[in-house]
Parts: structure tokens; sequence; C-alpha cells
């Protein structure tokens, strides 16, 4: 047998793979029917549908369009986790807050509101002991008059004698301190906070929204063409282009990206744009970048977004805002969309490039388990989104 030459695969050894899972939308269902791109929600229960109130445009009040519908299941929660993306159509509403919003729906696992149950149990079964340990815990009238359970000497009060103050007949049994008006005052005291801290219940959770929930309109006023995600792993070639080229779009992709909102006219290079450019085109099908807890991919360095995200040492989550669903600041990237899903959806739906108007669309979210669900497990969580819009020469 001919001995192998691994020059023979010389071009393959040259790519290496990232951690970055990349989607590319497929007209025909693989593996994962969940997640896919346009097309209509499909909820983690069919009887549990999100409120439409979450998927409505915050500058126009209209139901929006979903863009990405993805499986969100991850090995550190053992409950169902899908995220949808949906975006307005509103020319007016464009670049705007509130234009794009994504949603984290979570179906709990079957055992856990079992385990929920069983440790509100034991939360009650501990908050009984302590009550019952503070009433028989010995007060300090107790220790000095002799009247407490684990008094050892007697109240020279409470002696057969009879308490020479007191003008009722003595009475073993009785405590003469019980009928005066300090002792009814001091019963109607409040409790003190300590007492409050440990024995009353928690306030029930906040529901995302107010109100009666809102029902999803049959059919959908507007729904993109569905294609399906194939996901592989990012492979980048370590040929890239000289950083002195000026790259205003990307190759090989009938300019579909939008041009940098920083490249000047005078021909100063946006570095982050030329990052974002050079890091696409090598894979310029994706639509989908998904990395959980690792770096987004910025489109660009000055806007909103970028001031959230980036510190001096580089990337940063510190600066999103709380979680919704359990006011902590613990959210990370998960994914975001790229701009070569625009021209998947619509020219699937023949409307040319007069539509959405992004350069990517990024998401960090959080894994708590939304504390209002419904009978069937299922609850709503909103996560972050910032979105980079396409630059205006």
């Amino acid at each position: 047998m001919p001995r192998y030459n691994d020059s023979d695969d010389e071009d393959i050894q040259d790519y290496t793979e990232t951690k970055v899972l990349l989607g590319y939308a497929e007209e025909e269902a693989g593996n994962d029917t969940i997640s896919h791109l346009g097309g209509e929600p499909i909820w983690p229960h069919p009887s549990s549908p999100a409120d439409a109130r979450l998927a409505k445009c915050a500058c126009c009040n209209k139901l929006m369009s979903l863009l990405l519908q993805l499986n969100g299941a991850i090995p550190e929660s053992p409950h169902e986790r899908i995220f949808y993306v949906f975006a307005c159509k509103e020319k007016t509403c464009r670049r705007k807050k509130g234009s794009v919003k994504a949603i984290r729906g979570v179906k709990v696992a079957k055992d856990f509101e079992e385990r929920e149950a069983r440790a509100k149990e034991e939360e009650a079964r501990r908050v009984e002991e302590r009550k019952k340990a503070i009433a028989e815990a010995p007060r300090a009238g107790d220790l000095l008059f002799g009247t407490g359970s684990g008094s050892s000497t007697g109240n020279p009060f409470s002696s057969p004698g009879g308490n020479p103050f007191s003008t009722t007949t003595a009475n073993a049994n009785t405590n003469p301190f019980s009928t005066s008006p300090l002792a009814a005052a001091q019963k109607d005291l409040p409790k003190t906070f300590a007492s409050v801290l440990h024995i009353s219940p928690p306030p029930p959770p906040e529901p995302l929204l107010y109100g009666p929930t809102e029902p999803w309109p049959t059919p959908l006023p507007h729904s993109y063409p569905l294609f399906y995600l194939d996901a592989d792993y990012e492979t980048l070639s370590p040929t890239t282009p000289p950083p002195s080229q000026k790259l205003t779009s990307l190759p090989d992709i009938d300019d579909t990206v939008p041009s940098s909102n920083t490249d000047a006219d005078d021909g100063v290079l946006d570095t982050t744009f030329q990052k974002f450019a050079d890091r696409v085109g090598q894979n310029p099908e994706q639509v989908l970048r998904y990395e959980r807890g690792g770096t987004p991919l910025l489109y660009s360095h000055d806007d909103e977004v970028a001031k959230t995200l980036l510190v001096e040492k580089g990337f940063s989550t510190r600066r999103i805002p709380e979680c919704k669903g359990c006011g902590k600041m613990e959210r990370v990237f998960e994914f975001q969309i790229m701009p070569h899903a625009i021209t998947v959806l619509e020219e699937g739906e023949g409307l040319g490039f007069d539509g959405m108007e992004w350069g990517t669309i990024v998401v960090a979210t959080c894994t708590c388990v939304p504390k209002v669900r419904d009978g069937n497990g299922v609850g709503w969580v909103e996560e972050w989104v910032g979105v980079q819009w396409e630059g205006q020469k």
C-alpha cells in the first residue's frame, strides 16, 4: 500500500475550524425542524402561544413578522428553550428602537414542577419550625420572674404567699402582668423586620405583561417564506485580504451586505467593518452565527450597540440591561442574524432589497426560568436585542 502523503491534503489542513456554529438557509428540512428562517412561529406547546403583544412593534403597535425561530436547548438547562426574533415591516418604523424584538419561550422539564413543589413544602416546613422556635424561646421576663418553662429558680411573686404588691387574690398559675394594659398593648405591636423576613411568604411574581392575553390572528398579517437551517462549524482560510484594501461590501454575494456606516468619503478605513466583511466573506451564505458565551462579530464600532458591548479591553455584556425575567444582569451573547438573511427572505417573496436595512442583529440571553407559567409549564421572557443598522451614504 502506498504511503499516505499529507501534502495531498494540504488545502484542507490550511483551514481552521472555530467554535462558531453557522446556520445556512435550506428549502428542505433536516434533523432540526424547530429552527427556521421566516415562516410562522411554532410554540413550545401547541396550546401555549406567546402573548401576541410580545411580538408587536413598539413604534406602530402592529404585529411584526418572524425573522428567525431557533432551538435554544443547552446542556446547562433541562428545559426546552426556543427563541423568536420579530421585525416590523413598516418603513416608518425602520431604525427605531422596538422595531425588532426577541423573546424566549421556556417549557419546563416534566419533573421541574414536582421538584419546585417539594422545595416550597420544605421551605414552609422550615418557616413553621422557625416560628415554633421563636415561640418557645425563653424571654427576658421569664428568666427574671421565673415564669418560663426553663426557669430553675422560684419567682418570689408567684409563691403561695402571694404577691404583697398585688391587690388581687394570689394564684400560682396566673401571671400578674398578663392582665396589665401594657401587656395588652404589646400584643398589638407590629412584627419585627426579622419575623417578617423569615415568616412572610414571597410576593407573587410579576407578569411580563398586564391585562388579558392577546391571541394571535389567523391567518397572520404577513410571514416571510419558510427556510430551514443547516448548521456547520465555521472554517476560516489563513489567507485574508490585506488590511490596506478598503472593502465596502462583501465579495461574491451580489452586494447584499450594506456598506459600512463609518466609511468616510476621504478613504479612511473602518477596521471594524473590514473585519466583519473579511470574516463573513469566507462563508458568505451564512444567515446565522451561534456561539453562546462567545463574542459577536460587530458590524460597526461607533453605534449604540457597539457602545453597549465594547469596553476598553474588548467585549463585555455588563452594560446590557438586567433580565426582565429574573432581574439579574447575567445575560451572555448567544446568536446573531447575518445580512445574507435579508437576501434569502426578501428575494424569496420577490421584494428585492427595498425592505430591511440592518447589518446584523445581536441577541444576548439569560437562562432563567420564567416565574409566570401556564398550565403546560410554558413561560416567556423578552431578551436583549442590539440592531446594527445599515450605513447611509
